[in-house]
């Protein structure tokens, strides 16, 4: 049995992770992630080479398993509409390309399905259902159900960041206006600032300075995350959404403020106020590796 390694590959960045039999995390790789597709099989070769210590090779009994955006077809290895990595309508063959350049035992998993089972063994394994809210370059939701990820029939559970919230709002790369991910998402915070630092942290920064664009952008922010939670709890009903990615690590003012405007919500609606929803929102783990930690569980389960 050779290594495992578990690959999470998102807007911003590639990061890989080996982990022993026990399941421990140990050497790892970070690098931006290319803006051309094509590049990103090479890297992602790379990246496990290096946590491996395979000095440009890597056994055929490494099992590499990747967490990647986007409509993924694992049967048949092929990525499609990872629209924030240039991927659209027509598939990628990741799995195959992969193959070329020698890394022989290969899963692929939608990134935020693998981010949440990670958070979901995170968290002890202690609650039945979670959804992880995963807010980076855009957003997207991870569904974990009696411990198993909760892909549905398209395998496009949990792609919220491309539902419409409001139908005159700003146009959203996916051709449509006003979704979600052009309000709760990193590239909706950078866009509302300016300098070198488009973190949330800077918007959290302006806003403070009185910056009114910034503080517009944080009620927005603000506000998607809340319309997310809702949607989540009410369509799935969940136990636990748990608030993750990036652009949500501005930690727990960012929790709170989601939460006050879920509180708010309930206040005038009976049927929000039973479903006490601000309790069950809380904070994704941030010691673990969730999205590598995530793709190596998803290959487990399958056997592979």
């Amino acid at each position: 049995m050779g290594s495992t390694v578990g690959v999470d590959v998102g807007g911003s960045s590639v990061r890989a992770v080996a982990f022993d039999q026990a399941g421990e995390p140990g050497a790892s790789y970070r690098e931006p992630t290319p803006d051309d597709p094509a590049e990103l099989p090479g890297l992602i070769f790379a990246a496990v080479a290096d946590v491996v210590g395979a000095n440009g090779e890597v056994d055929p009994a490494t099992l590499v398993s990747v967490g990647i955006p986007g409509q993924v077809d694992a049967a048949r290895g092929l990525v499609r509409h990872a629209v924030n990595l240039g991927i659209g309508d027509i598939a990628f063959p990741l799995v195959s390309r992969l193959h070329d350049l020698g890394l022989r035992r290969v899963h692929i998993e939608n990134d935020v399905n693998a981010a949440a089972l990670g958070v979901a063994a995170a968290l002890g394994g202690a609650h039945d259902s979670v959804a992880l809210l995963s807010v980076g370059t855009g957003i997207a939701a991870g569904i974990v159900l009696d411990g198993q990820i909760h892909r549905g029939h398209r395998r496009l559970a949990g792609e919220i960041g491309h539902i419409p919230i409001d139908p005159l709002g700003p146009l959203c790369v996916c051709g449509q206006r006003g979704c979600l991910e052009t309000f709760a998402s990193g590239t909706a915070v950078a866009a509302a600032l300016s300098g070198p630092d488009r973190s949330t942290s800077a918007l959290v920064d302006a806003r403070a300075s009185g910056d009114p664009v910034a503080g517009a952008a944080w009620d927005g922010l603000v506000d998607g995350l809340a319309w997310a939670t809702q949607l989540l709890i009410f369509t799935i009903d969940v136990e636990l959404v748990a608030l993750g990615g990036g652009a949500a690590s501005v930690g727990q003012p960012l929790l709170d403020a989601v939460r006050d405007r879920l509180t708010e919500r309930a206040r005038r609606a009976p049927v929000l106020a039973a479903a006490d929803m601000a309790a069950h929102l809380v904070l994704a783990p941030s010691s673990a590796p969730v999205g590598a930690l995530g793709a190596r569980l998803a290959a487990e389960q399958l056997g592979i």
